[in-house]
């Protein structure tokens, strides 16, 4: 998926949210919490990965840090 499809998604699912109950926003909220905790090892090493990329090109560790 490129990043102007990925946003396009992610600007749609934010109008609908936008418009749901607070019951149904926490059952949102509820489902991002267990997908980040169901990938939460695979979600640390591509940060891993990625910081360690970074520092071999150069990035300044203030622009990693963030």
């Amino acid at each position: 998926m490129d990043l102007k499809t990925t946003t396009d998604s992610l600007r749609g699912a934010s109008q609908k949210l936008a418009l749901q109950n607070a019951s149904e926003k926490n059952a949102a909220l509820a489902a991002v919490t267990e997908a980040l905790d169901k990938n939460r090892a695979s979600i640390i090493a591509a940060n891993d990965e990625d910081v360690k990329n970074a520092r071999a090109a150069g990035i300044s560790e203030s622009i990693i840090d963030r």
